[in-house]
């Protein structure tokens, strides 16, 4: 057979098979999209520009698919997260803030299985509304501001602020967002949107993708490949011995910080009440460490739970820390956060949703 036939033939063997495999990638994506009841059109993300910085879109419903779990966020007309869209109607009714980051916001879960959610459920049948103005990746200062401008909005003080904190918002308590660019409702760096724009087009919006995503975790997790590693590298550092809250400069930053809060919620009548969750992974650095070969006893886990609770018992303060509780849990062999992901997942966020209701209404009697 001539050499140019059979070149011939092989280019169109695999034409056929270029085209056989686009046909069965089409077919799938269309048939993913029906069983999904999902459009074809680029879904519009959670934020808008504010400065350098970013806040929730507002009167916003967005369906969420991750590798691990699939959930709802929905916001008021105050660009906060709550159980339905529309104006924050509190009437004259008694009602609670919440602020903190993507931990207090629920980020993985819908708003009713998060642990603010929950304590809503609860808080509202005792006549007492709740606003969760927490906002994934935002600061403690950027947390802070917002609270101060939906307060100028309201024009009525709440019954107590919950002031919620972590290893890493006091880590980074003096940081703000300066590099943020908010391109079709999703945060970019400003120095680089262009191409991590395109990326994340394609990775949002392809069914296919996230089929072949979803199956290749699912092997992942079989194979028991996970282990106990920590999966962000940097939280290591947070409870490093060498971490910045060690220094006692940085440590009287921090205080005299609170202390500002604090002093501006007095003056208004607003009570304070100091809430501390712990990163679901710190309940299993030590065993992470030691597996990667370093020395645990470099390692503080309860650094940032000693500060608070030193700081509040000097103030006279009530502080609220489910870590003993997380603990317990945590060494019965209960898994507390998403897979592949720090935040916690529905089972941790019921258990915190109601220790808090326990404390807040039971055990002290705050309300």
């Amino acid at each position: 057979m001539p050499a140019r036939s059979m070149r011939n033939k092989r280019r169109e063997a695999i034409v056929v098979c270029i085209a056989t495999l686009a046909v069965c990638f089409l077919m799938l994506e269309i048939g993913l999209r029906v069983k999904e009841n999902r459009s074809f059109d680029i879904s519009e993300g959670e934020y808008v520009q504010y400065g350098n910085s970013f806040r929730l879109r507002k009167n916003m419903t967005k369906l969420n698919r991750w590798s691990t779990s699939t959930f709802t966020i929905k916001t008021n007309s105050l660009g906060a997260r709550d159980k339905t869209t529309g104006d924050k109607e509190l009437g004259d009714r008694p009602y609670v803030v919440f602020i903190g980051d993507s931990q207090v916001f629920g980020l993985g879960v819908d708003y009713e299985e998060s642990f603010v959610g929950i304590f809503d459920d609860f808080a509202s049948e005792q006549g007492i509304e709740t606003l969760n103005l927490a906002v994934g990746g935002y600061f403690l200062l950027e947390q802070e501001e917002f609270f101060w401008d939906v307060m100028e909005r309201l024009h009525r003080k709440p019954l107590a602020v919950f002031y919620t904190l972590n290893a890493s918002s006091m880590n980074w308590f003096d940081s703000e967002h300066e590099n943020t660019v908010v391109k079709n409702g999703y945060l970019f760096y400003r120095s680089n949107w262009m191409s991590a724009y395109v990326k994340m087009m394609i990775r949002n919006n392809l069914s296919t993708y996230v089929f072949f995503r979803d199956a290749f975790w699912c092997i992942y997790r079989r194979l028991n490949l996970r282990g106990g590693e920590v999966k962000v590298p940097r939280h290591f550092n947070l409870y490093s011995k060498d971490s910045r809250l060690h220094d006692q400069d940085a440590a009287e930053r921090l205080e005299a910080h609170i202390d500002r809060f604090q002093s501006k919620c007095d003056e208004l009548g607003i009570r304070t009440i100091y809430l501390y969750v712990p990163i679901a992974d710190s309940f299993r650095i030590k065993e992470a460490v030691t597996k990667r070969g370093l020395d645990p006893d470099d390692y503080d886990i309860t650094l940032y739970d000693r500060f608070i609770k030193d700081y509040c018992d000097r103030h006279g303060h009530t502080l609220l820390n489910p870590r003993p509780l997380l603990r317990e849990y945590y060494e019965q062999g209960e898994v507390l956060d998403l897979v592949r992901d720090l935040h916690y997942n529905e089972f941790t966020n019921r258990v915190v949703g109601e220790y808090l209701i326990e404390q807040v209404f039971i055990e002290h009697g705050l309300f």
